[in-house]
């Protein structure tokens, strides 16, 4: 445990030290009008392959050579800005100003909600990879029982992955470097004596698998098992907004659709000039007929989030985020305590769609549909994380430690 307590803290304790790299750019991105940080900004070469995200507090840091071009800084809502990397020296302030969405009429009029979006899947062939991909990014999990957490884990990850239209579980996946907690998660008896007869799946996977539906949908048009219709038919689109983002035009529509005893409602976000989607926002929450109990409603309700980022005229997964409650038989009925909501994050760092970066990805510390990656025993490497292109959330990394303190104390 103190180990690992170490390697929390000893990211702080760097986080401090790194305006003196010169070979990193560390900075913070903020809203000008509010004056706050802002979190999840893309932070990318222009017309490159490499690139990284702003975290809850704003903060980020880049690897750069100063000699690669130019640094893009992109949120959906905001006007991107474009700095040169030579001009970069020691920590660097970006303002990003609000991009007020617009309606724009004659869609409006149209209705052509469900048009674009049957354009949009309609070019999924052209607009995403039709090769073999190798994918590098952080992945953080963790579990908050109530307020504080029990359980912490990050890793850095490389997916190698197929075509959109190949099936969603060739994807391998290889864990390069890992740093975790001990596995606090109270389970009841029940889950225990399951997991020692039949086989875990791990969470990540199944969950990237599952709302990813633009790579669901070659084979699974229906999307919802037991229902045969195609989801571009099941569900109600409605477009919600217009804005720009640089010289291209965005649509947010909204769509919503009831599926037994859940209804899943959400956004996609469509770019106008190609026809790509760039964004899926869903949220699952039970219907009354399942349950009325506005606790249980909190409680089942799951929700998700994945992006994408064009890179040499494809789009590539580029974020994922997934939330959800853990172990539904520890949650006291009475006092209702007991809640562990499920955390699952990815950021992808580095994209490559040339076969010779990875094609030894394989068989090392290789993460399949049978393994946790709580259960991966691999040494801690703190030369690794030093050149490691992410910064997590300092504030967030500092309540694990005294929560997870806490709990170690009390045992």
């Amino acid at each position: 445990m103190v180990r690992c307590l170490f390697c929390f803290v000893f990211i702080i304790i760097y986080s401090k030290s790194l305006t003196q790299d010169m070979g990193r750019i560390f900075g913070q991105i903020v809203d000008p009008e509010t004056n706050e940080g802002l979190a999840n900004v893309s932070v990318y070469i222009k017309d490159g392959n490499r690139g990284t995200f702003s975290n809850k507090e704003g903060n980020f840091i880049f690897n750069s050579n100063r000699n690669e071009g130019n640094l893009v800084f992109q949120l959906l809502g905001y006007k991107p800005v474009e700095i040169s990397l030579d001009s970069v020296r020691e920590k660097i302030l970006i303002l990003m100003y609000p991009d007020p969405y617009f309606l724009d009429e004659v869609i409006v009029k149209a209705d052509s909600s469900l048009q674009i979006m049957k354009e949009a899947f309609s070019r999924l062939k052209e607009n995403y990879p039709n090769k073999q991909y190798l994918i590098k990014g952080y992945y953080r999990e963790s579990v908050l029982r109530d307020t504080s957490y029990v359980r912490f884990l990050d890793a850095a990850i490389g997916i190698n992955d197929f075509s959109y239209r190949s099936d969603p579980l060739r994807r391998k996946v290889q864990v390069y470097s890992l740093r975790k907690s001990e596995d606090f998660v109270e389970e009841d008896l029940f889950t225990k004596l399951l997991s020692n007869i039949f086989t875990e799946k791990n969470d990540f996977l199944i969950s990237l698998n599952y709302r990813d539906i633009l790579r669901r949908y070659h084979s699974e048009p229906s999307y919802f098992r037991g229902i045969k219709k195609d989801l571009l038919d099941f569900f109600d689109f409605k477009l919600d907004s217009i804005f720009k983002s640089g010289d291209d035009r965005i649509a947010k529509i909204s769509f919503s659709a009831p599926t037994g005893m859940f209804s899943t409602n959400g956004f996609f976000v469509v770019n106008l000039s190609d026809f790509a989607v760039v964004s899926i926002e869903m949220v699952r929450v039970p219907n009354d007929r399942f349950t009325a109990d506005l606790f249980m409603k909190k409680v089942l309700t799951n929700y998700s989030r994945i992006e994408y980022r064009k890179v040499n005229d494809r789009y590539y997964l580029s974020r994922f985020y997934s939330q959800g409650t853990e172990n539904l038989a520890a949650i006291d009925s009475d006092s209702k305590d007991g809640i562990q909501v499920l955390k699952m994050e990815l950021w992808v760092n580095e994209i490559f769609d040339n076969k010779r970066f990875f094609d030894k990805v394989k068989n090392r510390n290789a993460l399949v549909w049978e393994t946790k990656l709580k259960n991966l025993d691999i040494p801690y490497d703190p030369d690794f994380w030093k050149t490691f292109n992410f910064i997590p959330d300092l504030i967030e990394y500092q309540k694990m430690v005294r929560d997870l303190e806490n709990l170690s104390s009390k045992k």
